[in-house]
């Protein structure tokens, strides 16, 4: 599982928000948001999920009660809305939440607590398409250690306590990582694709061979041997589940670093190509902007936040 933290981390922009909601009927709870991964814990009672095309479009889409204790997550984005009843016409969740503020009266139906962090949309990763819209995991089946999860996330997001804000945010990883393999666990043992390489031992220890040591000088041979198999198997077998050939991976995660460093450090770019294993900038500036449409310079500029 550290590949898919080092996914989750290299792909994120900026911290985890999150917020317990006491919920009172009637409502209808709109979220629309692209490029986020989001979840949902019931802490207490109970209410209806609906996948829909659009935040104003109810109904359009499976619905799924959720019941105490359940835990649904969206890794891709998530347009749904969270009601009493499904057929209601939801409105943006910021304002049912005010709504909802403004009148305490009364036991809430639903008591949740909703959280969220943003994906770069520019880097995306093949793992994140691969997954479902959403990923329900139902108390009855969740395992002990999820519970366990849920239970520190809940304490923390109580907690007065000092560091309380990050533990919370670095339990939503922690969440994220134990739903993925849930959903992992349960599927058939002849799948294809991102996560069920995760359980064939050869890619498991390619993938992971990868991101311990982006830099390092790898080819299809050297992969081979850390995989234990020959070169056409290695090759087949990546491209079949991960989605691309092993060096295209390669390249691809080191661009994905790449763009990490620059949102998130102020590294001259010379020194994020000899980062991400580039041996000249000028091969580093060609293979950023063929993948991502802009220079590493202009990228960096993309992603920069307004000063107060």
């Amino acid at each position: 599982m550290e590949v898919l933290a080092d996914i989750l981390a290299a792909t994120r922009i900026g911290a985890a928000i999150y917020g317990r909601v006491e919920l009172r009927p009637p409502f209808a709870m709109g979220f629309e948001r692209q490029s986020k991964t989001g979840f949902h814990v019931v802490e207490r009672g109970r209410c209806v999920l609906t996948l829909a095309t659009s935040a104003h479009e109810p109904g359009r889409g499976e619905s799924l009660v959720l019941e105490e204790g359940d835990v649904v997550m969206f890794p891709r984005g998530w347009t749904h809305t969270i009601s009493d009843r499904a057929e209601r016409v939801s409105s943006p969740y910021a304002e049912v939440l005010a709504e909802q503020r403004a009148r305490r009266r009364g036991e809430p139906q639903a008591v949740l607590v909703c959280g969220a962090y943003g994906l770069d949309p520019e880097t995306p990763h093949l793992l994140l398409a691969a997954l479902p819209a959403w990923i329900h995991v139902p108390r009855a089946r969740a395992t002990r250690p999820l519970t366990r999860v849920v239970e520190l996330l809940l304490a923390e997001i109580d907690s007065t306590q000092p560091g309380a804000s990050t533990a919370a945010r670095r339990l939503l990883d922690v969440l994220f990582i134990h739903v993925l393999r849930d959903w992992l666990a349960r599927q058939p043992t002849e799948s294809r694709g991102w996560l069920v390489a995760l359980r064939d031992p050869a890619l498991q220890r390619v993938l992971g061979a990868i991101h311990a040591d982006p830099t390092r000088a790898w080819s299809l041979p050297v992969l081979a041997r850390e995989a234990a198999v020959s070169r056409a198997t290695l090759a087949r077998r990546f491209a079949d589940d991960v989605g691309e050939p092993p060096l295209a991976y390669v390249r691809r995660w080191r661009l994905t670093l790449a763009a990490q460093a620059l949102r998130e450090t102020q590294r001259p770019v010379a020194a994020i190509a000899e980062l991400v294993g580039y041996g000249s900038t000028e091969a580093f500036q060609k293979a950023f902007s063929r993948d991502r449409g802009l220079s590493p310079s202009a990228d960096r500029r993309a992603h920069e936040r307004p000063s107060d």
